[in-house]
């Protein structure tokens, strides 16, 4: 099991569609064509993409996290302490996705530990019954690149449990 490391913070966020932030009634059995299909279909059309929009929240949440560790760095620079530790990210399910590209797209050092994260698309495209949300997958993205070309670009940064 994962858990933090001495001296580590953990926060939870929710990007939007997923966990709290999930539009529909809260009992509401999924059934492939709900709230999150409709949201991602408008998505689609207005030429977004709904991993890409989560992608992005988690980014601006990283930065945020960023911000206050400068201002918590700042006022222990007297008291001779270092910098606040790198970032780290903890992806479970459509959340290792997030946290992957997230990982991916930043220009820090950011380390991603991944769980129950799907190892191709690829997979998803060949199968007779895909169980994982349409909202999951890039539009086009198996036209230019799979989930393993993600991982490797990650390199020693990632961990996949």
């Amino acid at each position: 099991m994962l858990r933090p490391r001495e001296a580590e913070a953990a926060y939870g966020v929710d990007c939007r569609g997923v966990g709290a932030s999930c539009a529909g009634p809260p009992d509401a059995k999924p059934t492939g064509y709900g709230a999150d299909y409709q949201l991602h279909a408008h998505r689609l059309m207005l030429g977004e993409s709904s991993l890409g929009r989560r992608v992005y929240d988690l980014r601006r949440v990283m930065q945020l996290l960023r911000g206050l560790g400068s201002v918590y760095a700042a006022g222990r620079q007297s008291e001779g302490s270092a910098s606040p530790p790198p970032l780290r990210l903890v992806g479970n399910g459509q959340g290792a996705l997030v946290a992957a590209f997230a990982a991916l797209l930043d220009e820090h050092d950011v380390t991603v530990d991944l769980v129950h994260a799907p190892l191709a698309c690829a997979a998803w495209a060949e199968a007779p019954l895909c169980t994982w949300p349409v909202s999951s997958v890039l539009r086009g993205m198996l036209q230019h690149f799979d989930l393993p070309d993600v991982y490797r670009a990650l390199g020693k940064r990632l961990r996949i449990f």
